[in-house]
């Protein structure tokens, strides 16, 4: 193994690329006045010196990232500059899109507004009845109410008996229950006291015809040995069950099928 040896610093080495590093250091330099034979890399931009290359390269990175030219900086603050009103523009219209949809949506309400004020306007003018939901409520059921509903699936049975005692045969002036907007669901009924009231997917409405309909369905059933066998009588309580049960779903539950069969028959078109 070669060994570099200085006897001037009294150093030494086995890699020939310290030693050459060592030859350059400012302790050989003024030892062995090697001044005159060595090369400097100057930096252009300070008084900083030094004879080894990668350090003037590390020097020079800190000028580049720290250092920069006057058009440079023109530039930069221009793109600054265009950025910022980019942004800012971006902003306006953003702003100017929101007020213009709250404008919007001010006029639609506004205009929503008028046009239910005009139906309800035209409804109590224009529709007198002679009885109301409440008094049609308080008749008691028909054998033929009663026999059609039990015998028919839920929807069928409670429209029938809807239809019977509240819509058929009732002239728009007759009404009692009116449609004056099918897409929102939005229902008026004439009450007991003479007067219409909002009801907003008939929920009031079905929630009186519910108690009305339950007396059907909520009985007790005697288990007769004469008239029923075993099976017969679970088949006739479970017959009761499902009924209760559709009614809950057909007026309460999801009571939108029920809806859309009356829009036809009670909506008003002034």
């Amino acid at each position: 193994m070669v060994e570099y040896y200085c006897k001037k610093c009294n150093y030494k080495t086995t890699h020939k690329a310290h030693y050459d590093r060592h030859c350059l250091s400012k302790k050989h330099i003024k030892k062995t006045n090697y001044q005159s034979k060595i090369t400097y890399y100057k930096c252009s931009k300070c008084k900083y010196k030094t004879t080894r290359k990668d350090c003037f390269k590390k020097h020079m990175k800190k000028h580049d990232s720290k250092y920069i030219s006057f058009d440079q900086f023109r530039d930069f603050q221009l793109e600054m500059m265009k950025k910022q009103e980019k942004k800012e523009k971006k902003m306006m219209d953003h702003q100017i899109n929101i007020i213009e949809k709250i404008v919007k949506k001010n006029d639609t309400t506004t205009n929503n507004i008028t046009n239910n004020q005009t139906v309800y306007n035209y409804i109590v003018n224009n529709i007198k009845p002679s009885t109301n939901i409440h008094n049609e409520l308080e008749k008691p059921l028909t054998t033929e109410e009663i026999d059609y509903i039990s015998s028919n699936p839920p929807l069928e049975g409670i429209y029938f008996f809807i239809n019977n005692r509240f819509l058929k045969d009732k002239s728009d002036n007759e009404k009692i229950l009116v449609c004056c907007d099918v897409a929102r669901n939005k229902y008026y009924y004439f009450g007991k006291d003479n007067k219409w009231h909002l009801d907003m997917k008939l929920k009031y409405f079905f929630h009186q015809v519910h108690d009305k309909l339950s007396s059907i369905y909520i009985k007790p059933i005697e288990f007769d040995t004469i008239e029923y066998d075993k099976k017969n009588f679970l088949l006739q309580v479970k017959k009761q069950i499902d009924g209760y049960d559709g009614l809950n779903k057909t007026l309460k539950d999801k009571p939108t099928q029920l809806l859309n069969k009356m829009k036809t028959v009670t909506l008003i078109n002034k």
